[in-house]
């Protein structure tokens, strides 16, 4: 640690400063004592220390040199010095393989206890790779610092390949971690919650080219569609149960819709039929007054059966269907998997629902037509007689 704060101190003294593949060499003007303190503890790691006036070499042990200006060249060896965040990345990416370190990149000694945006982002990352060690179906790890998860969803799976850089971290804290942790491990439904994850994990980076860097992206809308996901299991469904099941829900709501298509049909070819047969056996030579009177109520009650029975269950019946959609939707909605089942809802609800609406109101609109058409024959043929008899009532 003390090497490490050393070479960390020296590097800022220097002018000039140029990396190498093994350390770094700068200029340090005006040596003094305490330079050379510093440069006889890291004797280990100078390479080399060369006078700018004469671009001679000189013996780190010898003394006359203070007070000169001398380039210096420093090796890290094994020190753990990095100067880019990916550099860290690339030799810390699954987990801190050695302690302390320095990132001069961002000014970050790993013994600090106040930790850069990066860093954080770093550490909640390495909390991701451990979760997905408990939760992945299989891991493969590489000797060069690489691993890959695989998830399976029924006869489906993704690999997915830890890769990423200092620009996939720029965040604080990777929200719920430790909480779904302990859902996976301790709840009564664990196995269940945690395949509902897992479905919801392989539709975002299926759609993503299973990228790792998609995963820490989207991570808060994984966890949201989890937990809807989750809330609709509660509730006899699940987003994948609705993926795998869309026809079979579909069919349900066409089986219905095409029930209220076929009652509109028949009411509409039925009921002026049943009032022409009415009107048929009419006696048109106005013999039969009463029979046909009869008749005239059996067509009065038939309509208001029709009208206050048959046609409001009918129209409730369509009102229920277009709440069933509306409610569907509002539990699957901002749901980006689900766009086109939403797509078709609105059809359903906008499009084919106000046309079997307007269906019925013409099966209306012919009916009391047909009633009016039917009371206007009556009366047409029995009309004078009902006049008369009333008029002689009234004379007696």
């Amino acid at each position: 640690m003390d090497k490490l704060k050393l070479i960390i101190n020296l590097k800022k003294r220097l002018q000039n400063t140029k990396d190498t593949d093994k350390g770094f060499l700068g200029d340090l003007l005006n040596v003094n004592i305490g330079d050379l303190k510093i440069l006889k503890d890291l004797s280990f790691h100078v390479h080399e220390i060369v006078s700018l006036s004469d671009n001679s070499y000189l013996d780190i042990n010898i003394d006359k040199f203070i007070g000169q200006n001398v380039r210096i060249e420093i090796h890290y060896g094994d020190l753990n010095f990095y100067v880019r965040f990916n550099d860290f990345i690339k030799g810390n990416k699954l987990r801190i393989n050695f302690t302390p370190y320095y990132i001069e990149e961002i000014d970050y000694l790993s013994l600090s206890e106040e930790k850069p945006k990066l860093i954080s982002g770093y550490l909640e990352n390495l909390k991701l790779i451990s979760f997905l060690r408990n939760v992945s179906d299989y891991e493969r790890e590489f000797d060069n610092n690489d691993i890959e998860f695989f998830f399976y969803e029924a006869e489906k799976g993704i690999k997915l390949k830890v890769n990423y850089n200092s620009e996939d971290l720029n965040f604080d804290e990777l929200n719920s971690i430790e909480k779904l942790k302990d859902e996976f491990d301790n709840k009564h439904d664990s196995e269940e919650r945690l395949q509902l994850f897992k479905n919801e994990l392989i539709s975002i980076l299926r759609d993503n080219d299973e990228l790792y860097s998609t995963l820490i992206a989207k991570w808060d809308l994984l966890v949201s569609n989890y937990r809807k996901s989750y809330q609709l299991y509660l509730a006899g469904f699940s987003f994948e149960k609705i993926k795998t099941s869309t026809f079979s829900y579909f069919h349900q709501f066409t089986d219905r819709i095409y029930l209220t298509i076929n009652k509109s049909a028949n009411y509409i070819f039925a009921l002026p039929v049943s009032y022409i047969l009415l009107i048929r056996y009419f006696d048109y030579n106005g013999g039969s007054i009463m029979r046909d009177f009869l008749m005239l109520l059996i067509g009065v009650s038939f309509f208001l059966l029709i009208w206050f029975v048959a046609f409001r269950n009918l129209s409730d019946s369509i009102e229920q269907i277009k709440n069933d959609i509306s409610d569907f939707k509002s539990r699957i909605t901002d749901v980006e998997s689900l766009s086109e089942v939403i797509d078709k809802l609105d059809t359903m609800e906008n499009d084919v629902m106000n046309s079997q609406a307007k269906k019925l109101d013409l099966a209306k609109g012919i009916t009391i037509a047909v009633f009016v058409i039917m009371i206007f024959t009556f009366f047409y043929i029995y009309g004078n007689q009902i006049i008369c008899n009333l008029k002689c009532l009234i004379k007696h």
